[in-house]
């Protein structure tokens, strides 16, 4: 690969007090490397004004569409999603080719800083979430054996 994967300092960085605008110059970069492969939209406001930013990779009729850390708390998401990027935009082999060829990825890296939602916040989101369907569980499958039990 003529880029290099993420390095520990910017892992680091993303996992613990990554802001939009840190996560936003890696885009750039990324998009001032690679003009007409790779573009870069802002496609919307979060609520306290800033752009959500799109990255578009490939030509292909079938649109997917990829995005990390939606939950805030997925720190390896982020990296792992540059990752795919930079190995797509510097592929050799044909069969690495053919992925931008026959799809247009549409990526939203970081989702939780475009949307607002602060890595604790997210946390709290989780737990409780995972409180309530706990909870929920357990409820259900009492019931469940109290009727057909």
């Amino acid at each position: 690969m003529d880029e290099p994967t993420i390095d520990r300092a910017t892992y680091d960085e993303l996992k613990g007090t990554a802001g939009a605008e840190f996560v936003a110059a890696r885009l750039q970069e990324l998009a001032a490397r690679h003009p007409g492969r790779l573009a870069l939209e802002a496609v919307g406001r979060s609520v306290e004004g800033r752009e959500i930013q799109l990255l578009t990779l490939g030509r292909g009729p079938r649109r997917v569409m990829l995005w990390s850390q939606m939950h805030g708390d997925e720190p390896s998401a982020t990296p792992a999603l540059l990752d795919l990027v930079a190995t797509l935009l510097s592929a050799d082999a044909p069969e690495q080719r053919l992925i931008p060829d026959r799809l247009t990825l549409l990526l939203v890296p970081v989702m939780s800083l475009w949307l607002d939602i602060s890595p604790l916040n997210a946390l709290l989101a989780n737990l409780g979430l995972l409180a309530f369907f706990f909870v929920y569980a357990i409820a259900f499958t009492w019931a469940f054996d109290r009727v057909f039990g």
